[in-house]
């Protein structure tokens, strides 16, 4: 096996190769100190400048180690990104509201059904008059005068939240709950 080949761009030469780290890439010493991935330092010798800071080197072959002039490419950030992210599937739904087709990904409907969640909607319009469809009244007995009364689910909820001892009708009623 032969020694690390020796570059120059300007008066800047590799002075050591090291073994590839955590990240999986040969790394080179130069002259003036630096230490840089040796991939990045042969394409700035081949372009003959230096890469900006959005310019990605990518191994055509995805092979970390092998970094050949011809197995190297500069991609923008998006591109690389692109590049080795394969697309997510996707799954077919049909809106509860409005019944049009639409899709989300799979991950995120696995997730929401994973917190319950039963029904999709194709926008946050449906989502809304879904919402309020969904809003009947539940039929109650107040706990101070005994009158029946109705409310909204989401009510029930924040009166249960306010109250310790159940709910009430009215204003005039819970404030006299406070004081049973």
């Amino acid at each position: 096996m032969m020694g690390p080949p020796v570059y120059a761009m300007g008066m800047v030469e590799i002075v050591s190769r090291i073994k590839p780290g955590a990240y999986g890439y040969w790394r080179v010493r130069l002259s003036d100190g630096r230490l840089m991935p040796e991939h990045r330092f042969l394409m700035e010798q081949h372009l003959g400048r230096e890469l900006t800071s959005d310019g990605q080197v990518h191994h055509k072959n995805e092979n970390k180690l092998d970094n050949r002039i011809s197995n190297l490419e500069v991609l923008t950030l998006p591109e690389h990104a692109r590049a080795h992210h394969q697309e997510l599937p996707k799954v077919d739904l049909e809106c509860s509201v409005c019944r049009e087709h639409f899709q989300r990904k799979a991950r995120y409907i696995r997730t929401k059904r994973a917190g319950g969640q039963k029904e999709f909607y194709c926008s946050r319009k449906c989502s809304a008059v879904a919402k309020q469809l969904s809003v009947s009244e539940v039929s109650l007995k107040c706990h101070v005068c005994g009158k029946g009364f109705a409310l909204a689910p989401n009510l029930l909820r924040l009166r249960r939240k306010r109250s310790k001892n159940g709910v009430a009708c009215s204003r005039g009623c819970g404030q006299k709950q406070r004081y049973i």
